[in-house]
């Protein structure tokens, strides 16, 4: 199963607009995505991979205004779906350090 059809089956009542956001930053990563292998795991780590970038590029802002704002929620719904799928294959706890140590590297500019 592709992400984006692992997503698409998860995103009942998702806004539009927030819809529309994910499935950019999904498309912006499929070159990366379509490498990695099948599965829950591999869906968790491409999705954690989109979730970061977005957040990235939000933070690498010259100034953070409300115009951000959509890709900061787009960032946290590519987490929790992270989450989720990481959840689904037994690797949460993994997914979430993982997660952890990536987010404080954006922060630390590293």
């Amino acid at each position: 199963m592709s992400v984006e059809a692992w997503v698409a089956a998860r995103a009942n009542g998702v806004p539009d607009a927030l819809g529309a956001r994910v499935g950019a930053a999904l498309r912006v990563q499929r070159s990366a995505l379509s490498v990695r292998r099948s599965g829950d795991a591999h869906i968790a780590e491409a999705l954690l991979d989109a979730a970061v970038v977005t957040l990235g590029d939000a933070l690498s802002a010259p100034q953070m205004t409300r115009a951000h704002a959509l890709d900061v929620l787009a960032a946290d719904a590519l987490a929790t779906y992270a989450f989720e799928a990481a959840a689904e294959s037994g690797d949460l706890p993994e997914c979430a350090d993982r997660a952890l140590r990536r987010i404080a590297e954006l922060g630390s500019g590293a």
